[in-house]
């Protein structure tokens, strides 16, 4: 991004210098997100809802579940975002997945008689 800077805004260069990028701060940036997304999507206006989750481990063999939301409402607008994604400590079975989702749907006030469906890539 320096060097890119360099060229296209060198008076900015000091600007973006100063931006935090270890995993620790895009970690609690990204969980920041995922707390506000219920603001953010309505989802209290959904009349039926899907959750897809992923399952990944990233650079720190940390297994990661990215759990996907898509909604729809009385107007038959959709919505499609990024829930949550939920560190999963020990082994990433069948079961580890649909107890952190279990565990994550009260935590947005979902309503079970809205869910239709899960896609998962286990």
């Amino acid at each position: 991004m320096l060097d890119v800077a360099d060229i296209s805004f060198p008076s900015q260069k000091q600007v973006i210098q100063e931006i935090p990028l270890t995993r620790n701060t895009i970690a609690s940036r990204v969980n920041e997100l995922a707390e506000n997304l219920d603001f953010q999507l309505k989802i209290k206006e959904f009349i039926w809802y899907s959750l897809a989750a992923d399952e990944s481990t990233d650079i720190r063999d940390t297994s990661q579940l990215a759990v996907f939301i898509r909604g729809i409402n009385e107007d038959f607008n959709i919505t499609e975002e990024l829930l949550q994604c939920i560190p999963l400590k020990s082994t990433t079975t069948a079961q580890d997945i649909y107890s952190a989702i279990e565990q994550l749907v009260p935590n947005y006030d979902l309503d079970w008689s809205k869910f239709c469906s899960i896609t998962t890539d286990v």
